[in-house]
């Protein structure tokens, strides 16, 4: 049955949509692409891989995007508990209108990314005395003036008070083929505090100095985001989960690419 849903929603996401974004997760984008300590568990490896030791449902998730005149970002991941390690794997690519299949992988939190035809990503986490710790490993094809592949690593920890907090922190490319300047190894740390159904995110980079951040509030069946991202565009959103099918909406107005939306599915088991 997983098969069948596999096949279908690739070939449904497989046609230009008329929607737009980058590939993180549609929550973490409307939330100003905050969440270092907070994204959801489909999200983690492409945050901070050490959320995947964090409490919440697994998932199964599908995004398209659609943006600069035409370009469509398709990815797949999902994330699953086994022998005790909580995993996340998955696929991006990016498909021009003229034909020409490119990848848009989303490199950093902060919206740092690369262009390549191919990038696959394994995040592995594991709690440790009520500590998460976690890596991601990423292999890109880079095809920018020439092609390339390139192959990075990041490493992420996360701790939970279980009252009203939870901090993370995010070392970036503490190991990659990348040439300089983009091997360059910067942290991202974040904090939420909730109380509830509301929480508050609050983001900041070595590499751009700059804070970002987002507020939620969230039932068991519909969820709404908004946030500021490092540039001080305003982003917004909302989730609906019906019967384990989660459907997410995240609008952005980014600049000079203008008012982008995005969505997403994800399968929560």
């Amino acid at each position: 049955m997983r098969c069948i849903l596999y096949l279908f929603f690739i070939t449904l996401f497989s046609w230009p949509l008329d929607i737009g974004g980058i590939p993180f997760g549609v929550s973490h984008y409307a939330r100003g692409n905050s969440g270092i300590a907070s994204a959801e568990r489909w999200q983690a490896a492409l945050v901070n891989p050490a959320l995947l030791t964090a409490a919440g449902q697994d998932g199964l998730t599908f995004e398209n995007s659609r943006w600069l005149e035409g370009t469509s970002v398709q990815q797949i991941a999902s994330s699953l508990t086994l022998w005790g390690s909580a995993l996340n794997f998955g696929f991006v690519r990016l498909v021009d209108d003229s034909g020409v299949q490119w990848t848009q992988a989303p490199y950093a939190s902060m919206g740092t990314f690369y262009y390549a035809e191919n990038m696959g990503y394994l995040a592995v986490g594991q709690d440790f005395f009520g500590l998460g710790i976690g890596l991601t490993f990423k292999q890109i094809n880079k095809k920018a003036v020439s092609e390339k592949n390139c192959f990075s690593t990041d490493a992420g920890v996360y701790f939970d008070s279980h009252s009203f907090w939870r901090i993370g922190l995010v070392a970036r490319n503490i190991y990659g083929t990348f040439e300089k300047p983009d091997n360059e190894l910067y942290y991202v740390g974040g904090l939420q505090v909730y109380h509830e159904s509301w929480s508050l995110d609050l983001d900041s980079s070595s590499l751009m100095g700059k804070f970002h951040g987002g507020v939620g509030y969230a039932t068991k069946v519909v969820a709404f985001n908004g946030g500021i991202d490092p540039d001080g565009n305003i982003s917004a959103g909302m989730s609906v989960n019906i019967a384990g099918m989660l459907v997410e909406y995240g609008f952005k107005n980014n600049g000079f690419l203008g008012a982008i939306s995005r969505i997403g599915i994800t399968f929560l088991f």
